[in-house]
């Protein structure tokens, strides 16, 4: 239900109108020198509401990541995502590009921060999200400031939605954007559609509230839910084996830039803690989920997908210096089985647990609180 409310919002509130576009009858080229992503697919496809994604062209990166596409006639304006094996890159299209040129490597495509030539509108849907990646929001009202800021309704739309998704916690930002939305465009049916969806965004929120209520969660002082899975060397690793021990459990994944930002910190503080029982577990969320699993021509794809996703975990790892033994994942992205349990929606996502094998804090900053209420616990 919520892979279906992301895709109808995404794709409804980019369905623009062909009034005013220019002459659509001229090609388009798109070209991209994405590191990382040698001689795999590339596929551009376009976003339909409440449909799968249509492909309009097909083609190959060489040996060196380059790929080139030409379009003619111009495809119309609306949303598009250039997807090279299974990462994708969006595009917002006008009808007023005629060339356009992408660079960057396979994460910052999957996150939307790579570098764009030749379209405005996608120029300011990156920059929003770089600034995004490099910030670290402090609340609700952090984010609300800034899509306010974003100066085009669509990109500021977008946005919201691929970097808020439909977390209840985050509906009254999307009731605002859907209102400018209809606001500066009244009557398309972009901010109709749009408007439909954030309801039903609001009655998701509603009954997730409900079922937190009645259900409690992941609560201070219940015991942990016990996390068993695969590490990169093929062990299997146990939240459980650590009682005794003070043990901050995070999950997280080498895409997240706050992750990343977070990790020199959680670092700093396990070595100064570690000989006092203090000890990491870590849960990445990378991988594939079970969509871009089925975008995917087969089994063999899949497998060599999930060996880049693995690379990149493990890279991650090393760059970032986490050299403890704790680190397990899937490789599902958010249907991993200890996401689910732990209800993480957003990452990076901690819980502080004690000794007995309680959770004594949930998401403890690793910027703020983390070392003041470790010290509480050792």
């Amino acid at each position: 239900m919520k892979y279906l409310i992301t895709t109808l919002i995404t794709s409804a509130i980019f369905t623009i109108g062909l009034t005013g576009c220019g002459n659509l009858s001229s090609s388009l080229n798109i070209e991209g020198q994405i590191e990382g992503s040698e001689n795999l697919s590339v596929v551009l496809e376009h976003i339909i509401v409440g449909q799968e994604p249509v492909t309009l062209a097909r083609t190959s990166s060489d040996d060196y990541g380059n790929f080139s596409i030409d379009l003619d006639p111009k495809p119309r304006p609306g949303i598009y995502r250039v997807r090279i094996g299974a990462q994708g890159g969006d595009l917002i299209l006008t009808g007023e590009e005629d060339q356009i040129r992408i660079s960057g490597n396979m994460d910052q495509l999957a996150q939307n921060i790579f570098e764009v030539e030749g379209s405005e509108a996608t120029k300011e849907m990156v920059e929003s999200f770089k600034l995004a990646n490099n910030r670290e929001f402090q609340s609700v009202e952090d984010i609300s400031a800034h899509i306010d800021q974003i100066e085009n309704a669509y990109a500021a739309a977008h946005f919201a939605m691929r970097g808020l998704r439909s977390r209840p916690e985050f509906v009254e930002i999307h009731n605002k954007t859907s209102e400018r939305l209809i606001q500066e465009h009244p009557g398309t049916k972009d901010a109709e559609q749009y408007a439909e969806i954030v309801v039903q965004l609001n009655q998701q929120a509603n009954q997730q509230a409900n079922r937190n209520q009645q259900q409690g969660g992941i609560q201070v002082g219940m015991e942990a839910p016990d996390i068993e899975m695969e590490g990169p060397d093929g062990e299997i690793y146990r939240l459980s084996d650590l009682r005794g021990n003070v043990v901050l459990l995070d999950f997280w994944a080498a895409w997240c830039g706050p992750c990343r930002i977070a990790n020199p910190k959680i670092v700093e503080i396990y070595n100064q803690y570690k000989d006092q029982g203090f000890k990491v577990f870590n849960v990445s969320l990378d991988g594939l989920d079970p969509q871009a699993r089925a975008r995917l021509s087969g089994p063999e794809e899949i497998e060599q997908q999930l060996a880049i996703q693995k690379k990149r975990w493990t890279d991650a790892i090393e760059q970032d210096g986490l050299d403890w033994p704790y680190h397990v994942s899937e490789l599902r992205r958010w249907q991993c089985s200890a996401a689910q349990t732990y209800g993480v929606r957003a990452i990076p996502r901690t819980y502080l647990i004690d000794r007995d094998g309680k959770i004594a804090v949930i998401n403890p900053r690793a910027q703020t609180n983390l070392e003041n209420e470790l010290q509480k616990l050792l």
